[in-house]
C-alpha cells in the first residue's frame, strides 16, 4: 500500500499527520496550503470515477464566463474516513466544506476562470444529502465562493491523464516521471474507472451564500490522473 515517496508525494489517507503542516499564505484571502517536510504536498489517492470534465472546461452555474475542469470520484470508505480526519486535523478545523456530490464523490478541480481578480464567484451547487456517508466531518457545499483570478493560462491548462491499464506503475519511483513511463489516455475518463489522482490541497475561508458567514473550505487542485482500469462494457445478446 503506497504511503509516500520522494520529497513530496503522499497518500493522505495513509501518511502520518505528524509529517504534515499547513502553511498560511497572505493576501486578499488567507489560504492554507498542505505541506510535507516544508514542501507542497502532492497527494495521491485512488478513486472510483463518477464524472470527468477534463477535455474541455465546463461552465459553472448560469454564468458562461465561469468555467473549470474537474474529475470527481469516490474513495474507499476507510480511505475516506482517514482522509477527512487528517485534513481536519492538519488544517485545525472541526468541519471543512468541500465540493461533494451525491454518494460522497469528491471533486478534484482546476482553477475557475474569471473576468475580474476582485470578484467572488459561485462554483455551483452540490447535493445536500449523501447516500451512506461514512461521517459528517466534511459538509456539502451549496454555493462555495472562491477568489477569482484572471489567469486563463492557469485556468485552462491541460490536465494530463495517463493510461496504466497495461503497464505496472511503480509508485515508489515513477510518480515524478509519469510522462516518460506512461502513454496518455484518450478521451474523458469513463464512469466507474479505477483512477489514481494527483493533486494539491488548500483550505480557505469563503461564504456559502451572499452575505453569509465565511466558513472553512477545502480545495483539491488536480494535477494529473492515472487510469488503472476501465469498466467492461457488456452487450445484451439477442436470443
Amino acid at each position: 500500500m503506497f504511503v509516500e515517496s520522494g520529497p513530496s508525494f503522499i497518500n493522505p489517507s495513509r501518511v502520518s499527520p505528524v509529517c504534515l503542516s499547513a502553511e498560511v499564505s497572505t493576501g486578499a484571502t488567507a489560504t492554507k496550503r498542505l505541506k510535507v517536510d516544508n514542501k507542497v504536498a502532492i497527494c495521491v489517492t485512488p478513486i472510483f470515477s463518477s464524472e470527468s470534465i477534463l477535455i474541455e472546461p465546463k461552465k459553472i452555474g448560469t454564468n458562461v464566463d465561469r468555467t473549470r475542469k474537474w474529475l470527481s470520484g469516490i474513495m474507499h470508505n476507510q480511505e475516506w474516513e482517514r482522509f477527512e480526519s487528517t485534513m481536519c486535523l492538519v488544517f485545525g478545523e472541526l468541519v471543512l466544506y468541500a465540493q461533494l456530490s451525491s454518494k460522497h464523490a469528491l471533486a478534484f478541480q482546476t482553477m475557475m476562470s474569471a473576468a475580474s481578480s476582485s470578484s467572488s464567484v459561485s462554483v455551483g451547487e452540490c447535493n445536500t444529502q449523501f447516500a451512506n456517508a461514512p461521517s459528517d466531518m466534511f459538509s456539502p457545499v451549496k454555493a462555495t465562493k472562491a477568489p477569482a483570478k484572471n489567469n486563463d493560462s492557469l485556468m485552462h491548462l491541460s490536465v494530463p491523464v495517463y493510461d496504466a491499464r497495461k503497464i505496472v506503475v511503480n509508485f515508489e519511483a515513477d510518480l515524478d516521471r509519469l510522462d516518460k513511463v506512461l502513454p496518455l489516455f484518450k478521451g474523458e475518463v469513463p464512469f466507474g474507472s479505477f483512477v489514481v489522482v494527483g493533486y494539491t490541497v488548500s483550505s480557505y475561508k469563503a461564504a456559502l451564500s451572499s452575505g453569509g458567514e465565511k466558513m472553512p473550505n477545502l480545495g483539491c487542485n488536480i494535477l494529473w490522473a492515472i487510469v488503472c482500469g476501465t469498466p467492461i462494457l457488456r452487450t445484451k445478446l439477442r436470443t
